[in-house]
């Protein structure tokens, strides 16, 4: 098992009682040796468990007072323990949920999906949705450790692949054009396993790296939001819209469309470095359509601008964005109109 380690006491550490909430749909042989790892661990500890169905559906008030109300009623004590293992609604709503039980526990961050491995473990957002706004509640509670490994990546589908693949790709344009050079050419499905594993924790280390610079995003760390002001703004109209159908546009997907916009608005703002910024965007482009997300989302940009700006990064009424000066030269704070949104968005296919 792979251990990130955030607390450096992290191997003296010894709870009194552990409460591992794990998604509902993870595979039973895996979650049975996962806890078994558990167990032996923590020499014998008392552990209860939940289970939640992983989605954005459980990021909710409700799901944070079931908690509340579960590790009250098993006695865990600020001295205990929670292990979150799942993906990235499952470790942000039980993070939060953490951090506000008796002003604070401590929590094991366990990442199961691409995506999560890559980004909602690192860093210690947590948060819920509220108002239809994608984690307008929440707060920076880092977990002591993350346990992963490559296993976890053999169960899942090829769109829990991609949704992972896109923010992969979001730290190597942020964060390191060799690296991102050498992303450009590949996908998450000509890697092996193991392969996919191991790019997963290049790309976790280029996160956190930024993360350890500016833990509560006050400066550096907001380009980690790269094309997510879109993205988030998509994924809201789109769970408005689905009426339970199922068929929600996915965050990594809507991120790889909110990246596609930005790339070409970063060329505009940034002419010199419009060829290999564009060439960046047809990448995108090319692997949102073996996704088979190809399509522009079909939402009027009256109301994807309406979901921007609540964005958190704006500021007095302003919104803020994420723009490249080139690949891995990101600018943070900077100003966007309305029409410079909708011509950008217009010229997408």
């Amino acid at each position: 098992m792979r251990i990130l380690p955030f607390a450096p006491d992290i191997e003296r550490f010894s709870p009194d009682r552990i409460f591992l909430v794990s998604d509902s749909n993870l595979p039973a042989d895996r979650l049975a040796a996962f806890k078994v790892a558990v167990t032996e661990r923590f020499h014998g500890v008392p552990m209860d468990e939940a289970s939640l169905q992983g989605g954005e559906g459980i990021k909710t008030m409700q799901t944070l007072s079931a908690l509340w109300s579960m590790w009250s009623d098993t006695g865990l004590s600020r001295s205990s323990c929670v292990i979150a293992a799942g993906g990235g609604t499952l470790t942000d709503v039980v993070g939060f949920a953490a951090s506000t039980f008796k002003r604070g526990l401590n929590w094991i961050a366990v990442p199961t999906t691409l995506l999560c491995m890559v980004d909602a473990a690192i860093g210690g957002k947590t948060g819920i949705n509220a108002a239809g706004i994608k984690n307008l509640a929440g707060g920076f509670w880092p977990p002591v450790a993350v346990w992963t490994e490559a296993t976890w990546l053999q169960s899942l589908p090829e769109r829990e692949l991609w949704n992972g693949w896109m923010e992969m790709a979001k730290h190597a344009l942020v964060g390191d054009a060799r690296i991102w050079d050498q992303t450009a050419t590949s996908s998450p499905l000509l890697a092996t396993t193991d392969e996919l594993f191991d790019w997963a924790m290049r790309s976790a280390a280029i996160k956190q790296a930024i993360v350890e610079d500016d833990p509560i995003e006050t400066g550096k760390r907001k380009v980690l939001n790269f094309g997510h002001t879109l993205g988030h703004a998509l994924e809201a109209c789109s769970h408005e819209a689905d009426n339970g159908q199922g068929l929600p546009i996915p965050h990594g997907i809507a991120v790889g469309w909110g990246m596609r916009w930005a790339l070409r608005w970063s060329a505009d703002l940034t002419p010199d470095a419009a060829p290999e910024l564009l060439t960046a965007e047809k990448a995108l482009a090319g692997w949102l359509e073996q996704a088979a997300w190809g399509k522009r989302p079909a939402f009027a940009p009256e109301a994807l601008w309406q979901k921007m700006l609540g964005d958190k990064k704006n500021h007095s009424g302003a919104v803020l964005d994420i723009a490249l000066a080139g690949l891995g030269k990101p600018n943070w704070d900077q100003p966007l109109s309305r029409e410079a949104f909708e011509s950008v968005w217009q010229q997408l296919d």
